[in-house]
């Protein structure tokens, strides 16, 4: 398209230097006209943003920092994900349901494969829900007279009643080199909180938000963290939101960066960049609250300090 500020410039000249009605030689069918356009493009141009903000929120995965017992998961089967996510529920639920590509990709940041290496491996399974009135059916049929019947007749009745129980899918944690089906309960308070957190970070095109991923975790797992989000953020294409205290994750994350810029990132990993990162510093001020954004360079060093030390601390203890 040309270029018409020139004659832009002169309208407006010559508006300025008139005392004529905007609207004169408009009659008031073209003023209503007008005015009727205004309202429909007004009202698309109005709910577009809310449109757009609602879009985005309904891909959004919310995982709390206080996330349910392993014994509320085991008894928990609501299949709704979007409204017991934020508890970690829904990541448990989303395991039972998952394909065999999805609890591989788990399983393979469980193990040694990817870093956390906790040393063991999860399996699904599917089991029947015992109902009282059916199990005294097929108890009476067991127990009954038979007289009449050949075995196959009775098998045949027997699991006719069987089928009616409800089928359920289970989750079980192996132990490596080992045979035995444990619960989620049967093990640590650590799975109970990062195995959502995995769960979260492998989906694929998501806004995520996670507060606290680090909580129970030893310092080396709260390290290797940083590696799952740079694969979550590159590979599966999502955006996160991280709430964190944990100076061990975003050092993995800085490292990352660093290896990237000198050419000795390992070689399974995505290469990430300050470009895909936004460190911010959320404090307290008379005001409210303040969010400081810190840069990050090249070489994976902040470009700014950080307010009110943090990453200082560990230097005064040691020094």
């Amino acid at each position: 398209m040309g270029n018409n500020n020139g004659e832009l410039t002169n309208y407006y000249e010559e508006y300025e230097n008139t005392e004529k009605d905007p609207f004169s030689g408009c009659n008031e069918k073209k003023i209503a006209q007008c005015f009727d356009a205004f309202i429909v493009y007004a009202d698309e141009f109005f709910s577009l943003p809310p449109r757009v903000f609602r879009h985005i929120l309904s891909d959004l995965r919310y995982l709390g920092p206080l996330r349910d017992s392993l014994d509320d998961i085991e008894n928990n089967t609501d299949t709704d994900l979007s409204s017991s996510w934020a508890s970690g529920i829904g990541a448990w639920n989303y395991l039972k349901q998952a394909s065999e590509v999805e609890l591989q990709n788990v399983n393979s940041w469980l193990g040694k494969d990817l870093g956390l290496n906790f040393g063991f491996y999860l399996k699904q399974d599917k089991h029947r829900r015992i109902n009282n009135a059916l199990a005294e059916d097929i108890v009476e049929k067991i127990g009954g007279s038979v007289e009449g019947k050949s075995e196959e007749e009775i098998k045949k009745e027997v699991w006719s009643l069987i089928n009616q129980f409800p089928v359920e899918p289970k989750i079980y944690i192996i132990p490596d080199e080992m045979e035995i089906e444990l619960m989620p309960k049967d093990v640590g308070t650590g799975v109970a909180q990062v195995m959502p957190v995995i769960v979260t970070a492998i989906l694929n095109n998501s806004c995520l938000a996670i507060e606290q991923p680090e909580l129970h975790l030893h310092p080396r797992l709260q390290a290797e963290l940083g590696d799952l989000f740079a694969e979550s953020a590159t590979l599966n294409d999502n955006t996160l939101l991280l709430e964190t205290h944990s100076e061990h994750l975003i050092l993995r994350i800085l490292r990352r960066i660093r290896e990237k810029n000198d050419g000795e990132l390992p070689e399974h990993l995505p290469e990430f960049g300050p470009d895909d990162l936004s460190v911010y510093y959320i404090e307290q001020s008379e005001t409210g609250t303040k969010a400081t954004r810190l840069r990050v360079d090249e070489t994976g060093e902040f470009i700014d300090e950080w307010p009110n030390g943090f990453f200082e601390e560990r230097a005064e203890e040691l020094f």
